[in-house]
């Protein structure tokens, strides 16, 4: 093998050793850079998505377990007779 070949050689390791794991890091700091961006973005429009909705929630929440406590207090046969009845399975595992 003459010197030029092997220079080449040299040279094309040389290369290939410092660019390919330089290229594999420089990959995933940017992939972790902007997957932290994106994740950061979402979780921003989806507080402002929901924050309108979150008091409409609270509020149904209150007025639900005020309307329990009403039916408990003025029809305890009322609800005995809903609780005996053949109601769907998401209705067994709320709270009365």
């Amino acid at each position: 093998m003459n010197v030029g070949r092997k220079l080449m050689l040299i040279v094309i390791a040389s290369v290939a050793l410092v660019t390919i794991p330089s290229a594999g890091a420089i990959y995933y700091y940017t992939k972790h850079k902007v997957l932290a961006g994106e994740a950061a973005t979402l979780v921003a429009e989806t507080k402002i998505l929901a924050v309108p909705h979150t008091q409409k929630l609270a509020d149904a929440g209150k007025s639900l377990q005020a309307l329990s406590r009403i039916l408990k207090k003025n029809f305890p046969c009322l609800l005995k007779l809903l609780m005996r009845m053949n109601l769907p399975s998401w209705y067994s595992r709320t709270k009365i």
